[in-house]
């Protein structure tokens, strides 16, 4: 059964799109990645290989793109999860990157490394904000522009895992997300940062 919290979850994830919910065990069928109107086997198959922590090549439709809402656009262009630049009088945030370091800016594939008692380059200042309300402790991935480009996986202070991809620091594309006990929880797409087309949730246990 839904609890009033949840239900208020989902009224402000059907506000940005049509978002089913998956209850415990119980599955409904919709249109996803490479999903299509399958059975209720099919899915909980598919579900199962979305839950193995890895990338997979999975394009957002080009109907889901023509998302236009140009005010929640400029609420969401906002929302940049790491960006590098050279410091200017400030001291850098805690923080280690295994990989390319050009004028300040994180560059090409790397690990980045946040956290008390890591040394950062001085030169190379982070702004970092949270996701799923919670701190961000790694991120392995491409950076251009000193921002993330392409997928990148997050690991968050809870023990959470986000795979997802990225375009100019936004999460543009497939995205998927793990409780901190390795479920999956959510699996949906996004474009310029906001959330397109369908997506999958489960709430609950998991």
């Amino acid at each position: 059964m839904l609890t009033f919290k949840n239900i208020i979850l989902l009224l402000i994830n059907l506000y940005l799109v049509n978002c089913q919910t998956l209850l415990s065990s119980q599955t409904k069928n919709e249109n996803g990645c490479d999903v299509g109107k399958i059975n209720q086997e099919q899915f909980e198959n598919w579900w199962s290989e979305m839950s193995i922590q890895k990338p997979i090549k999975c394009q957002i439709p080009a109907v889901w793109k023509s998302y236009d809402d140009e005010d929640l656009l400029r609420i969401f262009s906002k929302r940049i999860l790491v960006s590098s630049y050279k410091c200017n009088q400030e001291v850098p945030i805690d923080h280690t990157f295994r990989g390319e370091i050009v004028d300040g800016q994180l560059r090409g594939s790397g690990k980045l490394k946040l956290g008390k008692g890591k040394i950062p380059d001085p030169e190379s200042c982070l702004k970092v904000t949270k996701l799923l309300n919670q701190v961000v402790t790694e991120i392995t991935g491409t950076f251009k522009g000193g921002v993330l480009h392409g997928v990148a996986k997050i690991a968050l202070e809870n023990g959470g895992i986000v795979i997802a991809n990225f375009a100019n620091g936004l999460f543009d594309g497939l995205r998927r997300e793990w409780s901190p006990n390795g479920n999956l929880a959510f699996v949906g797409f996004y474009h310029k940062g906001a959330k397109a087309g369908f997506c999958f949730s489960r709430f609950g246990k998991i």
